[in-house]
């Protein structure tokens, strides 16, 4: 497959730069190519990167008539290891006219919040937008089968077939859709497999809408959903009587729930703009085309932002509240605060200051001492920033000062689990029309633990200027760190960048990195990484 990749794009770029001669050709191609390869030494420690890796992304894109677009992207690499992804990608997405998309091979689609929109698919689909028309569909593998290795602890996963649409009316600013997805692990596509992997099977439908009310001024986008979930289908059949099995399969392993989010944007004035946001997630809800929804949480965010001073001063905020085990499914219930403050003055065109403030907290009610928690994190920031004319260039120059403690309440640990942090660091760039630059940066760090403490100092500068009329483009950095904590270490940076672009043919670029480490306690080692790189836009 590799091999018949490169045949068709090896054949199509030459007869696209034949056809290209003509005035109007009938099929007109372009996209670009990227190949790399790398070198990689280590001693002293266990390789941390692969030695030799190759890599060829060729993404092009054919032009039938001016009316139909045919995308075809192929990622090939030599790091193909038996327990991960398959990440050769093949597809096919042909736009005719501006209300179809065909899809085939490998795409990527997204249904809605609640249902589908995070992994790819390797099938076949279409996207409708005709008029008011919003019609969207797809079947195919959402995941591949991923074999267990035991030696690197891979718990393995089945290859996941997924089918998907979404019927609806209206534009993206005012619409109301249907969505369905479902999803059902093939247990014969891997053998040998082990608790706690098991075969499952999902079903999720929702209703997305958004609409805008006073002028645009006030815009509501929402969805309410249902899903069902089988965390093993080798259980046996629970039939409920009214359901269509037809539909979904129901298992002893099958439990139901529901989702729902409402967003509320209002912005009365430019100068000012405000949003509420409120999500729930039953302890049921799962969507296997979304991984990072949380279930059994209810989130509610409110976030004011105003503009004063002519757009000088611009002022952002958001509080947010998180309540987990509202139905009391768990021995314990968590809530959460988040709260955040900014704000950027810009008091000329060369000086202006940046502040932060945040503040996370989060308690539990757990009867046990011991798994009780009680934690604040409070975060600050600010930097002043500058940039000027002077020393016959153009310079930037801003110092950032930050402090962070966390406090541990809970009446066992809070001892133990008390830290604060002071960082700074100041860094200045000067660079002058005739292509030469530098950068300079002061970096400092103490950090107290109620274990220890940990320090840190760097200084680093970095320098780049082109040569041959601006075509090689060139620079060398260094970075030199002392830090502390059980022992007294050092490292060392160097970096080397070099890029030449070659008329009509690419660009050429090469990186180089040398990282010297040293402590007292003889962890000593050293890294040598190059890459070498081609990239052709056609």
């Amino acid at each position: 497959m590799k091999l018949s990749v490169l045949i068709i794009f090896l054949i199509i770029i030459p007869a696209e730069l034949i056809h290209s001669q003509n005035s109007q050709p009938l099929i007109k191609l372009n996209g670009s190519v990227n190949l790399s390869t790398s070198y990689y030494s280590a001693s002293g420690i266990d390789k941390r990167y692969p030695n030799g890796l190759s890599t060829a992304i060729v993404s092009s894109n054919i032009n039938i008539a001016d009316a139909i677009d045919i995308p075809l992207t192929a990622y090939i690499s030599t790091d193909q290891v038996s327990y991960q992804q398959s990440i050769n990608r093949i597809g096919a997405n042909p736009k005719i006219g501006d209300w179809l998309t065909l899809h085939g091979g490998y795409f990527n689609s997204k249904l809605s919040d609640l249902t589908f929109g995070e992994t790819g698919v390797m099938g076949a689909g279409f996207d409708v937008r005709y008029k008011l028309l919003r019609a969207s569909f797809f079947y195919g593998n959402v995941r591949d089968a991923i074999n267990p290795d035991s030696a690197n602890s891979i718990l393995g996963g089945f290859r996941r077939e997924g089918l998907g649409f979404k019927l609806g009316i209206g534009t993206e600013n005012a619409r109301v859709d249907f969505n369905f997805y479902k999803a059902k692990d093939i247990q014969s596509s891997i053998s040998d497999f082990k608790y706690p992997l098991a075969p499952t099977e999902n079903m999720v439908m929702s209703y997305s809408f958004a609409f805008p009310v006073f002028g645009d001024k006030l815009k509501v986008n929402g969805e309410i959903g249902g899903s069902a979930y089988t965390s093993d289908t080798r259980y046996e059949d629970h039939p409920v009587e009214g359901f269509p099995s037809w539909l979904y399969n129901i298992k002893y392993s099958t439990r139901f729930d529901f989702g729902t989010f409402l967003n509320l944007s209002y912005t009365p004035q430019p100068e000012y703009s405000f949003s509420l946001k409120g999500k729930w997630y039953g302890p049921g809800f799962v969507t296997t085309g979304i991984t990072e929804i949380q279930g059994d949480a209810l989130d509610i965010e409110f976030s004011p932002n105003v503009r004063l001073m002519n757009n000088k001063l611009f002022l952002r905020s958001s509080f947010g509240v998180r309540y987990n085990n509202v139905r009391d499914t768990r021995t314990a219930t968590t809530s959460r605060f988040i709260g955040s403050m900014s704000g950027t003055y810009q008091y000329s065109k060369n000086a202006g200051i940046d502040v932060s403030f945040m503040n996370y907290s989060i308690k539990s009610n757990a009867i046990s001492d011991t798994a009780r928690i009680n934690n604040v994190l409070n975060y600050f920031t600010v930097t002043p920033r500058f940039n000027f004319e002077g020393l016959g260039g153009f310079n930037n120059l801003f110092f950032t000062y930050s402090f962070q403690k966390f406090d541990d309440n809970n009446i066992i640990f809070a001892y133990n689990n008390k830290s604060s942090s002071h960082s700074a660091s100041a860094v200045w760039s000067l660079a002058f029309i005739s292509s030469l630059n530098f950068s300079t940066s002061l970096n400092y760090q103490n950090s107290e633990f109620s274990t220890g403490n940990f320090k840190l100092s760097s200084l680093g500068g970095s320098a780049g200027y082109s040569f041959f009329n601006r075509k090689l483009n060139s620079s060398i950095g260094v970075n030199y760190s002392l830090f502390s904590s059980i022992a007294d270490n050092n490292q060392l940076n160097l970096r080397l960048n070099f890029s030449y672009p070659v008329e009509k043919l690419g660009t050429i670029s090469l990186y180089i990195l040398r990282n010297e480490f040293n402590s007292d306690l003889n962890t000593n080692y050293k890294e040598t990484q190059a890459v070498l790189q081609y990239y052709y836009n056609f």
